[in-house]
């Protein structure tokens, strides 16, 4: 499993972009994706779905839980995404236990993909 995130401490600068292209790119090559949307308000998660299809058991937050229990949203062949939640608008303010979660739970579900793409914030 590759690891992949596209940063920058400025924002407009095309991770998400990078991320929403490069997450298609590798699925169209017969790549098990997964792109986590960690930045909110969630572009990445607008580019392939509406409000509508939005929900906290298909949220990136439960990532920076010790209990995750999340399912991604399939989007298309060898495409799947965890979307954006409002709460990661304070992403900054998390403490070091949910990152060290975070780190846990993406190896834990990596285990199911070729790629993972990672869309943060600045």
């Amino acid at each position: 499993m590759k690891i992949i995130a596209f940063t920058n401490n400025k924002g407009g600068v095309g991770k998400t972009a990078c991320s929403v292209q490069f997450s298609h790119y590798s699925a169209l090559k017969n790549k098990k994706t997964l792109l986590i949307d960690i930045e909110y308000p969630g572009h990445s998660t607008t580019a392939f779905l509406s409000d509508s299809d939005v929900h906290e058991d298909n949220s990136s937050i439960g990532l920076f839980t010790e209990d995750f229990t999340g399912t991604p949203i399939n989007i298309d062949d060898n495409l799947d995404m965890l979307v954006t939640n409002p709460k990661l608008n304070h992403i900054d303010k998390f403490d070091v236990q949910a990152i060290l979660n975070f780190k846990n739970n993406v190896k834990k579900i990596g285990k199911k993909y070729d790629v993972i793409i990672i869309d943060p914030p600045p």
